[in-house]
């Protein structure tokens, strides 16, 4: 396979990766970060295959296979790597006085367990909505979910955590 072949897949199967891989961690602080490193190690392993890929029957499948893998496999790691911060919440320490240190803890403390109260899906969709702040149209087009779907989604999760907090009080 010549570099221009190689080129011509990398750029039919980028965005395709892309869109997958964000998928994966869209509950990641900053997801676009890893699914940029996935896509790129993905390449990289077609780049060191190419030999091999006259042989394969259908390369994007192999390549939305091995970014799969690589997906779960990140995920796996920083889950037992990560600790979550404060600024992951979107809450702000001034470093002022001990007092409002403590309830900002307290908030970061509790908006962890509310959103470890909702379910994986939901928590995700969320996280996107609250703390990243997307439109309904960019939620939909990362989760592959009608609109509807999410805006349904996300009234049962403040639905949820409302009443979590409620009995948290």
């Amino acid at each position: 396979m010549t570099l221009t072949q190689f080129e011509h897949i990398a750029s039919e199967l980028r965005m395709k990766l892309l869109s997958l891989s964000l998928a994966y961690f869209a509950s990641l602080p900053e997801p676009s970060d890893e699914a940029e490193d996935v896509v790129q190690d993905v390449l990289l392993k077609l780049w060191s295959e190419r030999e091999r890929l006259d042989k394969i029957d259908n390369i994007e499948a192999w390549a939305v296979a091995i970014a799969k893998n690589m997906c779960v496999s990140r995920l796996r790691w920083l889950s037992c790597h990560s600790t979550v911060q404060i600024a992951d919440y979107g809450i702000a320490t001034d470093g002022g006085d001990a007092s409002r240190n403590v309830e900002a803890q307290e908030r970061a403390d509790m908006l962890r367990t509310l959103f470890g109260a909702l379910p994986k899906n939901t928590r995700k969709i969320m996280w996107l909505r609250t703390v990243k702040e997307l439109s309904l149209d960019e939620i939909a087009v990362l989760t592959g979910r009608p609109k509807t779907s999410i805006k349904s989604t996300i009234s049962m999760a403040r639905r949820i955590m409302y009443e979590k907090l409620k009995e948290m009080e």
